[in-house]
């Protein structure tokens, strides 16, 4: 069977803009992630991957951002954002591996595991087209160039005010802002 972290690192590219991991996120990383997402972070650093669209991120980040989503969410580590802003995280609370979409204010269960929410969640074409909108964001960044770290992609009028994906514009926005005020509106 193959290794889901090889597939990943073929299905990613080579990496690109990256931010050097401190010790005390080396450490939270190998504290709360399974061995083998925790060693694949640490190998490859907090990178951006397919011009900006996946970032690996240090989790102490997004603590402030999931708060906005959810009472509990000391327990919630983020690892990967995506361009138009999708969180993949572990609860460790239940080790189970979720996605908060922002655009849409909902969560979904990404996987039980390392190999099916890497497998599943991430790399499938479903995802990638239908979930994670990355013909939208492919289209955008020719024109406008890649999303960085601390942004992401959303359409307006926004999803969760009545917005269609096909009727929207796109737009960069700034990660947490846009986070705060989009989870307001889920309420």
């Amino acid at each position: 069977m193959p290794n889901v972290f090889d597939e990943l690192k073929s299905f990613l590219g080579n990496p690109e803009e990256g931010k050097e991991l401190t010790e005390t996120s080396t450490q939270l990383i190998k504290d709360v992630f399974p061995s083998d997402l925790s060693e694949f972070i640490i190998e490859n650093g907090l990178k951006s991957y397919r011009r900006g669209f996946f970032y690996l991120v240090d989790p102490s980040e997004y603590y402030d951002v999931l708060e906005d989503w959810y009472e509990d969410n000391e327990t919630k580590h983020v690892f990967l954002k995506t361009g138009f802003g999708s969180l993949f995280y572990l609860d460790s609370s239940d080790s189970i591996f979720y996605r908060l979409d922002i655009s849409t204010g909902t969560t979904a269960k990404a996987g039980k595991t390392t190999n099916s929410a890497i497998g599943i969640g991430v790399m499938s074409d479903l995802s990638l087209k239908n979930i994670l909108w990355y013909d939208y964001y492919n289209k955008f960044i020719e024109e406008t160039g890649n999303v960085m770290r601390a942004e992401c992609l959303s359409f307006v009028p926004s999803l969760l005010l009545g917005g269609t994906v096909e009727d929207s514009d796109v737009r960069r926005v700034k990660l947490k802002e846009y986070s705060s005020i989009q989870a307001q509106l889920a309420q």
